[in-house]
């Protein structure tokens, strides 16, 4: 049949927003922390966070009946991920990853190496407030991917890097692509000893 009624107009295309959890921890039954990443405009009970545009690192804090206490987006050009999450008993919330081209995880801009990846180290209080964060790597393929906090209150931090890293401690060059570092560090972000594996 033959009608003058015009075409009708596709449904507008939306955006939708995507949070990808890749880590959890607990500590003393009492507070759970989840990082991972997320597309922006996601609200992990808060309230929505950031605006759509490239995954970037998120922690969110909860307690064991599952109340919200608090949450925080990263922000960078790129792409931010925490791989790495761990409690100390004594209001520290530690988040390790990567990041390409910077990225502020709270504390202002922190200039990255290069856009093939650096290793984000950041303390967040158990309240949320950013304690401190820093960035490492230069031009390789760099990431944090495990952190853990000793009998002593330091920090025991592991991934791998491209071509070369320094925590403060000095670490040698990679002699492969990818090789492994281990580094301890202060509950103030300050290097104890670095070495690497490859």
């Amino acid at each position: 049949a033959v009608t003058d009624e015009p075409p009708r107009s596709p449904p507008p295309v939306v955006a939708m927003p995507t949070a990808l959890g890749t880590r959890a921890a607990i500590f003393d039954d009492d507070i759970v922390a989840v990082v991972g990443s997320s597309s922006g405009g996601a609200c992990f009970g808060g309230g929505t966070l950031g605006a759509l545009g490239n995954y970037q690192a998120f922690v969110a804090a909860y307690d064991l009946d599952g109340a919200h206490l608090w949450s925080s987006l990263a922000a960078s050009d790129e792409f931010s991920e925490p791989l790495g999450v761990a409690l100390d008993g004594l209001g520290g919330l530690y988040v390790t990853g990567r990041a390409t081209s910077g990225v502020d995880l709270g504390g202002g801009p922190l200039d990255g190496g290069a856009s093939s990846g650096d290793v984000f180290v950041a303390k967040y209080a158990t309240d949320g407030a950013h304690a401190w964060s820093k960035l490492y790597g230069t031009y390789g393929f760099d990431a944090g991917s495990a952190i853990a906090v000793d009998g002593e209150g330091n920090l025991l931090l592991t991934g791998w890097f491209g071509e070369s890293i320094d925590f403060g401690a000095g670490v040698p060059d990679a002699i492969s692509y990818e090789d492994i570092f281990l580094a301890s560090l202060t509950p103030d972000g300050d290097a104890i000893w670095a070495t690497s594996y490859g």
